[in-house]
């Protein structure tokens, strides 16, 4: 192969690795952070990128995020995967552990400041990182890189606790359906007070407690409603 053949091929190779590469970064991309009425919007949704149980890349294009305030979340996480709601994901060997300690999460606040195995478990609980499924795997884990190297790309935000109305708005703009695969109303499936129902009931001392133990949670959670659609 001569070198002027070889120099054509090494370029378009070039040419087709960048188109790709463009495609992929610009294809619309979800993220379903866990907990977040992600899995009711997505079944309104035109075809997207779902991101889930994984952080997103920081070269990604973000056009949607579902959230939810942290510690609703956490109590919805930990509640969800101690009554084993999805057995096709296997609870992960510190998530066995965290509910050999604790039945609740009013327990776990508690035992925060605890120098005892239980209380590490808890304050690992807490922190973003892969290794308790959807507990730990909260905004900042999905989130924070992105964010600090995308910090003016904009997107659109879906609120747990205003998950039909934010989804009808969502949809409209982005042209999915109307109202969701089962074809009920989106009132009827997924209203605000049924997402505020379907955890048990921490106490102010609780919440107090689990905010203080979760500031990098609430500035990414916070930095994503500031700069939501």
């Amino acid at each position: 192969m001569s070198s002027r053949v070889l120099q054509v091929v090494l370029v378009t190779c070039l040419a087709v690795a960048l188109y790709a590469f463009a495609v992929w970064w610009r294809r619309p991309v979800f993220v379903h952070i866990g907990k977040t009425c992600g899995s009711y919007l997505e079944r309104s949704l035109p075809p997207y990128h779902h991101v889930h149980l994984r952080p997103v890349s920081a070269y990604e294009r973000i056009d949607l995020v579902s959230i939810r305030d942290p510690v609703d979340r956490f109590n919805s996480a930990f509640h969800y995967r101690k009554g084993g709601f999805n057995p096709d994901i296997p609870l992960k060997a510190l998530e066995l552990e965290l509910f050999d300690c604790f039945d609740d999460v009013d327990a776990l606040a508690a035992a925060l400041t605890d120098t005892s195995r239980c209380g590490e478990l808890a304050r690992i609980s807490l922190r973003p990182s892969d290794k308790m499924t959807h507990i730990t795997k909260n905004h900042a884990y999905y989130m924070a890189t992105w964010l600090t190297r995308n910090p003016s790309l904009p997107f659109k935000v879906v609120q747990a606790e205003n998950c039909a109305e934010d989804t009808q708005r969502v949809v409209k703009a982005l042209g999915g359906r109307s109202k969701p695969s089962s074809e009920k109303p989106l009132s009827a499936t997924m209203t605000s007070d049924r997402v505020n129902s379907r955890k048990p009931a921490i106490t102010a001392e609780t919440r107090s407690r689990l905010r203080a133990h979760m500031v990098e949670e609430y500035r990414v959670y916070r930095e994503i409603l500031r700069r939501g659609s």
